[in-house]
């Protein structure tokens, strides 16, 4: 039984919600249940406190921002110490201000970005520069270009149009129809339900399913 006195700074439903979903669905629920009485003061905290120091990837988000994404539109990987941009959404403040796929992202806010390993710490950086709460919010950012350039702005989040479908088409290999859906988020199906009609009307016997910068989503989808 949860008696511990720590616990009764949080909510104790919300508290036991959190729990319970960690032990039942996480990866390392034993870590998870070894570290339930942890000393979080808020919802975030003490979900945090429960990730195990290998989880680079693990989030937790507000309900209202189930089916929304408010950002600068871009989606970002770190390989071998670098921070770089894998995908821009089409129209958002990163593409407008002509942001593009393989910029170095070196600063955010003043925070250096460069040479830095993909810990737990950094991995929630890159998630607040990726989304936000609300829209309007200013983040500086310094990146280098394709060519070497040196670049600062000054951008604000917009709410970005996205069901999880970056990409999806019908190609022809030889006399065989493939499918090819880039799908980068599992926040929502009603975008992957309409590429599988257009799928199944265009006849695809093949399908492939790239899955390579999808950020996750819930457990649900």
């Amino acid at each position: 039984m949860d008696d511990n006195p720590l616990m009764t700074i949080l909510p104790i439903n919300t508290r036991y919600v959190i729990r319970d979903m960690m032990i039942e669905k996480y990866f390392w629920n034993e870590y998870a249940l070894e570290n339930r009485y942890n000393h979080g003061k808020t919802i975030e905290e003490y979900f945090y406190n429960l990730l195990h120091p290998l989880d680079q990837f693990s989030d937790i988000s507000k309900k209202e921002m189930e089916d929304k994404q408010v950002g600068l539109g871009c989606i970002y990987q770190y390989n071998k110490g670098i921070l770089k941009v894998a995908l821009v959404h089409k129209n958002s403040p990163a593409d407008k201000a002509g942001i593009q796929r393989g910029d170095r992202i070196i600063f955010y806010n003043d925070k250096n970005l460069e040479n830095q390993e993909k810990t737990k710490k950094n991995h929630r950086l890159t998630t607040i520069l990726e989304y936000e709460y609300a829209s309007g919010v200013s983040k500086k950012i310094g990146y280098i270009d394709h060519n070497g350039q040196k670049i600062e702005k000054n951008l604000k989040t917009e709410s970005i149009d996205s069901d999880g479908v970056f990409y999806s088409n019908v190609l022809k290999a030889g006399d065989i129809k493939v499918a090819y859906l880039v799908y980068n988020s599992f926040k929502s199906t009603s975008g992957l339900l309409n590429c599988f009609h257009k799928f199944k009307l265009e006849k695809a016997q093949e399908l492939i399913l790239d899955l390579r910068y999808n950020t996750g989503g819930y457990l649900e989808n």
